[in-house]
């Protein structure tokens, strides 16, 4: 049973179930205007973090687990580009959190330094027991004052494995 609203961001309004908390209140993350080099999973919209100095962007969302849930998997898409020459400063989290935004547990984890100029499908399992309970996905990232990262995600889904 997949979990997530709007897991590929092409709902309508655009950004509909998910909670941008962003440097540049202007500069929307979900969004159709992405590189013609980076040629969309599931279009029209994707997830775009960073792409500008020192920034941290996150867009999150709180989803109720089923009480009968026995195991949680996210798996989505992700491209990692850079603009210039590389670093190792700029970073993309995805983690589970508290709906009090405290981390629970950090799935996945990219950086500057990795290069992923097509989309690579990223899997995590989800640990501990979270029947019953509402946890929050944050898909986040920072970025240094130096050399600039693109982090795109696309195509998200949070499935539960149900015992019924």
């Amino acid at each position: 049973m997949q979990l997530l609203a709007n897991p590929s961001f092409d709902g309508t309004p655009v950004g509909v179930s998910w909670t941008e908390i962003r440097t540049n209140p202007t500069d929307p993350l979900i969004r159709a205007d992405a590189p013609a080099a980076v040629v969309e999973h599931s279009a029209p919209n994707l997830l775009w973090l960073a792409g500008v100095n020192d920034c941290v962007d996150r867009a999150i969302q709180d989803v109720a687990i089923p009480a009968d849930t026995t195991m949680l998997v996210l798996t989505g898409k992700i491209q990692v580009r850079k603009r210039s020459l590389p670093d190792d400063l700029d970073v993309a989290n995805i983690e589970v959190r508290t709906t009090s935004d405290t981390v629970v547990q950090q799935l996945l984890h990219w950086d500057g330094v990795m290069q992923l100029t097509a989309w690579t499908p990223f899997s995590a399992t989800i640990t501990g027991n979270h029947a019953g309970q509402t946890i929050r996905i944050s898909v986040g990232s920072t970025t240094d004052d130096n050399t600039l990262t693109d982090f795109y995600f696309d195509s998200l889904a949070l499935t539960a494995t149900v015992c019924r």
